[in-house]
């Protein structure tokens, strides 16, 4: 207010987080009327995804410090924090939106459009009352002729695997083994190669590794 700045787009996020699923003003247009934004659809949230990541970025940072300072206190209220945010839910929903999987339904057949309101979406996302649903089996056929089980989630489920994933991967990090590879985020096989050569390459691995060949 001192420096005379519009109040209405500075909390322009803040009111769009707090709009309903069954409003009529989600099922509108998105359209500009009187400072407010009614709607967001996805073509409108593009410009805000940096502000998002760099939010999610920030509060992973500080889980993992908090986490390698054995401050688990802190550590829950920060889970807390980013789980219950918009932001967070935001982007879980984009990512389930736009995984390959995206256009395969669950259980209830229910199938969220990239066209759709991220808003409308992430406000699904609630950790009261949430009850996870049963998954949908299908039978995918392997080289061998033979089929192996696979289990689809619905929307809504995977949305709240990949919400309290974003929480749950700075604790990992931290408390796994620096060096495993596998299933593990910005690591590949070469990471390993490089790992294994740098143990081969001195002396006292050489030695140990023909000491255990000869046994």
């Amino acid at each position: 207010m001192r420096k005379q700045a519009d109040v209405r787009l500075v909390f322009l996020c803040t009111k769009n987080c707090r709009i309903s699923v069954n409003s009529e003003i989600a099922k509108e247009p998105a359209a500009r009327q009187g400072g407010h934004l009614k709607t967001c659809k996805i073509m409108d949230i593009t410009n805000l995804f940096t502000d998002i990541r760099k939010f999610v970025r920030k509060m992973q940072i500080r889980i993992a410090k908090a986490m390698q300072q054995n401050k688990f206190n802190k550590v829950r209220k920060l889970y807390r924090i980013l789980t219950s945010s918009t932001y967070a839910k935001i982007l879980s929903v984009w990512r389930v939106i736009n995984n390959k999987g995206g256009k395969t339904p669950g259980v209830d057949g229910v199938v969220w459009k990239k066209d759709g309101d991220l808003f409308a979406f992430a406000n699904t996302l609630k950790r009261k009352g949430y009850k996870p649903k049963p998954l949908r089996r299908l039978y995918i056929p392997k080289r061998n002729g033979k089929k192996r089980p696979l289990g689809i989630p619905t929307m809504k489920d995977r949305a709240m695997q990949a919400l309290h994933l974003l929480a749950l991967e700075p604790v990992a990090e931290c408390k796994g083994d620096p060096n495993s590879y596998g299933f593990r985020q910005h690591r590949s096989c070469r990471d390993a190669l490089k790992q294994i050569f740098s143990c081969l390459s001195q002396k006292l691995g050489a030695t140990w590794i023909y000491e255990a060949d000869i046994k």
